[in-house]
């Protein structure tokens, strides 16, 4: 099985911060793609900058266009992912902004999860999204 390794620059975070916190957004193993968590974030290492503060929906918004540019940097669509995991601290907020997921998806969206946590990554930080793709 072949696996290989991609942090495509997409306007989301430095390669500075994949080096420092020891990860990489993106996985191959065969055909199937695993992503590491999207973050409502832009930056780097000590510069993030928190997307939304105070909007799960501004966050979801963002969290949603850098998913579509990593799978586009993969030559992949939202049409090839599987499953998504949502992690969010409010689920009453997460089912307001439900739609904006639903919307970006279509009538072919992924599996999805959703988690309540009390806390992320970044006090301002209110969602999380990981994702799991195929190349069909």
């Amino acid at each position: 099985m072949t696996i290989s390794y991609s942090s495509p620059e997409v306007g989301y975070l430095d390669q500075t911060v994949f080096k420092k916190l020891g990860f990489t957004q993106n996985v191959w193993a065969h055909d199937t793609l695993y992503m590491s968590g999207i973050a409502p974030f832009t930056g780097g290492d000590p510069e993030f900058v928190v997307v939304g503060i105070g909007s799960m929906r501004e966050q979801t918004i963002f969290i949603l266009d850098i998913l579509k540019r990593l799978l586009e940097a993969e030559g992949l669509t939202y049409g090839n992912l599987v499953a998504i995991t949502i992690y969010a601290t409010s689920s009453t907020e997460f089912f307001e902004v439900a739609p904006v997921i639903a919307e970006a998806f279509g009538d072919e969206a992924p599996t999805q999860t959703l988690v309540g946590v009390t806390e992320l990554a970044h006090p301002e930080q209110r969602i999380e999204i990981t994702a799991t793709a195929v190349r069909s």
